[in-house]
C-alpha cells in the first residue's frame, strides 16, 4: 500500500509538472502575442513610429489588464460551481462577469474614441498620430472582453493544451500578418495584424469552451437559457 501511494504521488507530481509546463507555455505565448507587434514595428520602422505604436499598444493593453484582473477573480468560483455540477449557475456567473468586462472595455473604447487626442497629447503632440492604431487595438480588446475569459475557463477546466496550441498557431499568424502589413501600412498595419490575431484566438477558444464545457462564455450566453 505504501508503494502504491508513492507511485500515485509520483504520477500526480509528473502530471502537475506537465500541466505547469503547458500553462507556462501558454503564458509565454500570450506575452509574445502582446509584444511581437512592437518588436516588429521596431524592426521595420523608425524610432518615431515605434514610439507612436508602443503608446497605442500600451493603451490597449491597459484595457486587457483591467478585464484580466476581473476574470481571475471569478476563476475560483467557476471551478467550484463546475465541481458541484451547477452548470446553470456557472453559466449565469460567466455571463454576468463577461458583461461587466465588456462594459468596462466599451467605456475605455469610447473614451479613447472621443478623447483619444487629449489623452495622447499628454505624452506629446507627436503622439496624436497613434490614435487610429489605439482605436483598432482597443476594439480588439473590446471583442476580447465580449467573448469572455475563454482562456482562463479552459485552463481551469483542464484544457490548457487547447489554449497553448491555439495561442501558438495565432502567434505564427500574427507574425505573418505583421511581416506583410507593417511594410505596407506601417503602424496601422501592425495594429490590424494584432487585432485580427486577438479576435481569431478568442473565436477559436470560445468555440472550444462551448464544445468541451457546454457553456456560452460570451455576453450573449444567458440568452441560451431564456429561450
Amino acid at each position: 500500500k505504501k508503494n502504491d501511494l508513492l507511485e500515485n504521488n509520483n504520477f500526480l507530481s509528473i502530471d502537475l509538472i506537465k500541466e505547469s509546463i503547458i500553462i507556462l507555455a501558454a503564458e509565454l505565448t500570450i506575452v509574445l502575442n502582446s509584444n511581437i507587434d512592437v518588436i516588429m514595428v521596431g524592426f521595420y520602422l523608425d524610432n518615431y513610429q515605434t514610439g507612436v505604436y508602443a503608446l497605442a499598444n500600451r493603451g490597449a493593453l491597459f484595457i486587457a489588464f483591467i478585464i484580466g484582473a476581473i476574470a481571475i477573480i471569478k476563476g475560483s468560483y467557476i471551478a467550484r460551481l463546475h465541481s458541484k455540477g451547477k452548470f446553470l449557475e456557472m453559466q449565469s456567473l460567466v455571463t454576468f462577469v463577461t458583461r461587466i468586462m465588456a462594459f468596462i472595455a466599451l467605456c475605455f473604447f469610447l473614451i479613447y474614441f472621443f478623447y483619444g487626442e487629449d489623452f495622447l497629447k499628454y505624452f506629446g503632440s507627436d503622439y496624436i498620430h497613434s490614435k487610429t492604431a489605439l482605436l483598432i487595438l482597443s476594439f480588439s480588446q473590446l471583442f476580447n472582453a465580449a467573448t469572455g475569459a475563454v482562456g482562463l475557463i479552459l485552463i481551469i477546466m483542464g484544457y490548457s493544451k487547447h489554449v497553448t496550441a491555439t495561442l501558438f498557431i495565432v502567434l505564427l499568424l500574427n507574425i505573418a500578418l505583421n511581416i506583410y502589413l507593417i511594410p505596407n501600412y506601417h503602424v496601422i498595419g501592425a495594429a490590424i495584424a494584432t487585432a485580427i490575431s486577438i479576435i481569431i484566438w478568442n473565436i477559436i477558444l470560445a468555440i472550444i469552451v462551448v464544445k468541451k464545457i457546454h457553456i456560452d462564455p460570451t455576453i450573449f450566453g444567458i440568452l441560451k437559457y431564456n429561450d
